[in-house]
């Protein structure tokens, strides 16, 4: 509430205080609401005005009743202060609230529409608003989409052959907001996941999500990948199917037997913070720097799979994941200037 206040009011003009007595009870009212005394702030607000007339105090008085839960009035004195200054885009956007909870959703989406238009919210942040979401289903705000995040899917090739690399990219944009997990994602055909990218985006919506999941064709047959659906904090969303032709050559037809788990980086980070090395069934997750030199006894064959936590600046994290590693008694992580990161077992081993 006090955030869109202060959006609404911006630097307290000095001439505010062309009455000293103005200004005082401004201040009060504003000290009033930010301890949630909303009736004792109208009466603030209301002798600031009468010190002097301002659409800014207006607008002021309107916020107060508004938290007061006194709806009628904080929509005139909202219509009143728009009227002297249309210019105030939260007011606007707060009165197309208000004009929501009274039931006049022809007004009301007439001034959230505007609000946006002036730059008060994106369109998408409408379905986080708990005070709208009642009313969303309206005809009225059909220009709200019903999706607060989607899943933009990369084109794959129609055939890959064996041993080459295939990336499936996947995209969330919207309202993405961490953490980010992924919920659901099938698996089938001859393939074995190599790496996991995941980067931060910047878009014209606001912050996204891409995510890369490297995979290698071990054999012959058809591809599967998904549906996918992805967590990006309270929303849902779900990618297309991906799916594309495996070919082998003569004696490599048969793919080795194995599960492809889809997971994200993040997952990983959250059960072992960077630096760190846990042991997970039979699975050794190290998290690292995207430069850190991972050692493991014993030894393992094989590479793990690899997981790096992209920022839009560069790899923030790299977390390395091997199978069949539940005999690992040390890890050691050093950074590239010789610093010692992490030495000793990895926990739950």
């Amino acid at each position: 509430m006090i955030a869109w206040l202060i959006a609404c009011t911006g630097a307290v003009d000095p001439d505010l205080g062309a009455a000293r007595r103005s200004l005082d009870a401004w201040e009060h009212g504003v000290a009033l609401l930010e301890a949630q005394d909303a009736a004792g702030a109208r009466v603030a607000f209301a002798e600031a005005r009468a010190a002097r007339e301002d659409p800014l105090l207006v607008a002021w008085m309107a916020a107060a009743a508004d938290a007061d839960g006194d709806l009628a009035s904080a929509d005139a004195l909202y219509a009143e202060a728009l009227q002297g200054a249309p210019e105030l885009a939260a007011a606007r956007y707060r009165h197309g609230v208000v004009l929501a909870r009274l039931g006049d959703h022809a007004n009301a989406a007439t001034e959230l529409q505007r609000a946006i238009d002036d730059g008060a919210a994106r369109t998408l942040e409408l379905l986080e608003d708990p005070e709208l979401a009642p009313f969303l289903d309206q005809p009225a705000y059909d220009f709200v989409p019903r999706q607060a995040v989607t899943v933009a899917v990369d084109r794959v090739p129609e055939t890959a052959f064996w041993g080459s690399e295939v990336p499936v990219g996947m995209r969330l944009l919207g309202l993405v907001r961490p953490p980010f997990e992924v919920v659901e994602a099938p698996v089938e055909g001859p393939v074995e996941l190599v790496s996991v990218v995941q980067e931060d985006l910047s878009t014209s919506q606001g912050p996204g999500l891409a995510v890369r999941f490297l995979l290698r064709v071990t054999g012959a047959g058809q591809v599967v990948v998904g549906p996918t659906t992805f967590e990006a904090g309270p929303f849902r969303a779900t990618g297309d199917l991906v799916t594309f032709a495996a070919a082998a050559p003569p004696g490599r037809e048969q793919a080795p037997d194995g599960t492809v788990e889809l997971h994200l980086p993040d997952e990983w980070l959250a059960r072992v913070p960077e630096p760190g090395a846990a042991l997970i069934g039979e699975r050794l997750v190290v998290s690292a720097g995207p430069s850190d030199r991972i050692t493991v006894e014993p030894a393992l064959a094989g590479p793990p799979i690899t997981y790096e936590r992209r920022s839009i600046d560069g790899v923030a994290s790299r977390v390395s994941v091997w199978s069949g590693a539940g005999g690992t008694t040390a890890v050691h992580v050093v950074a590239r200037d010789g610093t010692v990161r992490f030495d000793g077992p990895p926990a739950g081993g």
